[in-house]
């Protein structure tokens, strides 16, 4: 039964996420983290936010998820795949604002992606430049 249950909410939890309701998703979320393992919630709003990134380009949304999974993440491991995620999601939206001209906003983005994760943000930096986003599979 449990089983069930928990491949609906992640059914659900995928769906408001694809139709970009995201604050649904992450009150859903926060919701079952009561119930279930609050890691295996983290690892799916990572693995939502890095689609809505890479398929949609909605990197503010992926960073909400990023950040909702950073912080209700128990393991060391899960905090780390969130936090090195959010790193890449604020260096892009970083250099979006930079291009826009908007040089101040851009640097505290750059700074909170530097204090996340500076290798993120390297890499980053080095792949947008080349059109391709490098959001952290693994």
């Amino acid at each position: 039964m449990k089983t069930n249950s928990l491949r609906a909410w992640q059914e659900k939890l995928k769906r408001l996420v694809q139709t970009t309701k995201i604050d649904a998703a992450i009150a859903l979320a926060l919701k079952v983290a009561k119930s279930y393992d609050p890691n295996e919630v983290a690892e799916k709003l990572v693995d939502l936010g890095i689609l809505l990134g890479k398929e949609k380009s909605l990197h503010e949304a992926a960073l909400s998820l990023f950040e909702v999974a950073s912080k209700m993440s128990t393991k060391e491991t899960t905090k780390k795949y969130a936090d090195n995620n959010a790193s890449v999601a604020l260096t892009i939206i970083g250099i979006t604002l930079a291009k826009e001209g908007k040089l101040k906003e851009a640097e505290k983005l750059f700074k909170k992606a530097i204090e996340l994760n500076p290798c993120a943000l390297c890499y980053t930096v080095r792949k947008f430049e080349k059109i391709t986003v490098g959001y952290n599979t693994s």
